[in-house]
């Protein structure tokens, strides 16, 4: 397997108050060996970088290509900078970015990175999510409503329709009737027997979006 090399774009300005602070703790991670690369960039001196970047204020800064912005502590950077790459990472950033309230930025990195898929998947199936994050999660996929990031991972949302916590079956059932797949149809059936009658209702919900069948029609 070849090695993760960690590489870090900071923006900074000459007027900026946190950005000395931020590009200490960068440059210690690079003596460290945490961070191969750091590559530092003056606003003042080259402004186009702002809109390439949409940057809107100082200290901005990208990890492995996660972006970020503002004072993070050195423990925090560090942290960044070691799971970055990972799907444990992608999560993270997909929650800190819901919790924020981007979530038209949470939107385009699903759409643009696969891992954030997974990431996302991981999220919906963590009892330690936070409802506000779920929230967000819920507006996310509601915005993905048929699309082939969804369909393509039927399975998987089908997985959480059977996992031990209702809310989450509960949300998975919900989540498949946006798969606009009948491969999720199975998944649905079984879920018609759940013990939890929220999970009933919203998986019949569901398959009558999928199907155009009423609840009743699936009923045994």
């Amino acid at each position: 397997m070849v090695e993760q090399v960690n590489q870090a774009l900071l923006v900074v300005s000459r007027g900026c108050p946190h950005c000395a602070a931020v590009l200490n703790a960068f440059s210690e991670l690079v003596k460290k060996g945490e961070l191969a690369r750091l590559e530092v960039v003056n606003i003042e001196r080259v402004p186009d970088i702002a809109s390439t970047h949409n940057i809107r204020s100082v200290p901005w800064f990208s990890i492995n290509g996660l972006e970020f912005q503002g004072e993070y502590s050195p423990g925090e950077l560090e942290a960044w900078v070691k799971k970055s790459a990972s799907v444990e990472g992608k999560a993270d950033y997909l929650a800190e970015r819901l919790t924020t309230g981007d979530l038209e930025g949470a939107l385009a990195w699903v759409q643009r990175d696969p891992a954030f898929m997974e990431g996302l998947l991981m999220l919906l199936g963590s009892e330690q999510t936070s409802t506000n994050v779920r929230i967000g999660l819920g507006a996310l996929l509601e915005e993905l409503d048929g699309d082939e990031l969804l369909s393509a991972r039927v399975d998987a949302f089908g997985k959480l329709s059977q996992h031990a916590s209702p809310q989450i079956r509960a949300d998975a059932c919900h989540y498949l009737g946006f798969t606009a797949t009948r491969k999720a149809v199975p998944w649905l059936e079984a879920c018609l027997q759940d013990a939890d009658p929220d999970v009933r209702e919203i998986a019949a919900e569901s398959l009558e979006k999928l199907t155009g069948a009423s609840p009743s029609a699936h009923a045994t």
